[in-house]
């Protein structure tokens, strides 16, 4: 097979995770991509958040070969925590290497209604770029997801209930989220604290969230745990419209 070259490496990044890798999808040619490659004796090698193209010696590249590929997430709460915003449900977000932007290899996104069904789960996304005849440069392409955002609400049960009590972002940055108490509390015996501003969905906690008590200034909880995003829902706002809220319950 001789020594590959790299003709093409294609990487996800994603807001969610700490290193901004995105190992949860899994890309694959379409039926035509994966014929022209073989025929081209083009090799693909998949790795956690992207591929490679590779030229072998024997690789024929006389000529243009346009590739498509779709990727699916094999994480069933992917759609909650990605911000798929630019697309519908039944949509899939398309990439293509016609579509760059200011660093000549970031691939943006528009809505396309392709259907696409994958191993039992819909495609997301789909990217359209070509290799280039007589290219012997490694070309990078980078897709950027962002990550969900959504109001967050604590409920408090028990004696953090029935104590005066506030939540505090005492995160050392100059972004901490202020809390104040919800206008209307829909569980009984709870009372419920909204952020006042949405927040990006994190795998790890960045915000430390603290209960105290108003009257002492006592930490009550050290550290509250982030709302579970699969809490997620759709709820009116004070200013009006609906947006994004995640929940976490809090008993004492």
């Amino acid at each position: 097979m001789g020594n590959p070259r790299i003709l093409l490496d294609l990487r996800v990044e994603h807001e969610f995770f700490p290193d901004r890798a995105c190992s949860c999808l899994t890309f694959r040619p379409d039926e035509r991509t994966a014929s022209e490659l073989a025929s081209r004796k083009a090799l693909v090698r998949f790795r956690p958040g992207g591929f490679r193209v590779h030229a072998l010696a024997d690789s024929i590249l006389d000529q243009d070969v346009p590739c498509t590929f779709r990727a699916w997430s094999e994480d069933p709460s992917f759609e909650l925590y990605t911000d798929l915003s630019p697309i519908h449900r039944d949509q899939i977000l398309s990439y293509s290497d016609t579509r760059l932007g200011e660093d000549g290899s970031t691939l943006e996104a528009s809505p396309s209604s392709e259907p696409s069904l994958r191993g039992g789960r819909p495609a997301r996304i789909a990217v359209d770029f070509t290799i280039a005849a007589h290219d012997a440069r490694t070309r990078e392409l980078r897709i950027s997801l962002g990550a969900r955002e959504s109001f967050w609400k604590y409920h408090l049960f028990g004696e953090f209930s029935r104590r005066p009590v506030q939540i505090v972002d005492s995160s050392n940055t100059d972004e901490r989220i202020e809390f104040h108490p919800a206008e209307a509390t829909t569980i009984p015996g709870a009372t419920t604290w909204i952020s006042g501003r949405s927040i990006p969905a994190r795998q790890r906690a960045e915000q430390r969230i603290q209960l105290r008590d108003t009257e002492t200034g006592r930490v009550l909880v050290k550290r509250l745990p982030n709302p579970d995003f699969r809490t997620i829902g759709r709820e009116p706002l004070r200013s009006g419209g609906s947006a994004l809220i995640v929940e976490a319950f809090i008993h004492q």
